[in-house]
């Protein structure tokens, strides 16, 4: 799974979020990691780790609305499971 949102700041410059979830945790089952910065490539890093699934698709939902209510869009999004795919059609909707 990964979601990249986008946002033009005032000058032109552009900011990047992204989600992913491609490389998995040596501690933990569930876990993802946000990069986000002026450069998609280059930006900051973190790593997010849980207990439980639920816990996880949680916090990917509170992220996803977060971005969306600071006004980022979605530039890139890509699922191999439904449940994704769903979670990625609603933040869709919400930003169109």
């Amino acid at each position: 799974m990964m979601i990249t949102f986008y946002k033009a700041k005032h000058d032109g410059s552009l900011r990047y979020y992204s989600v992913h979830d491609r490389q998995s945790h040596l501690f933990s089952k569930y876990s993802f990691s946000v990069i986000y910065g002026m450069d998609q490539g280059a930006g900051r890093e973190r790593a997010f780790t849980f207990q439980t699934r639920r816990a996880m698709d949680r916090r990917l939902r509170e992220i996803f609305q977060e971005r969306v209510d600071k006004g980022y869009k979605v530039l890139y999004a890509y699922a191999k499971k439904s449940k994704y795919k769903t979670m990625f059609k609603e933040v869709g909707q919400k930003h169109a």
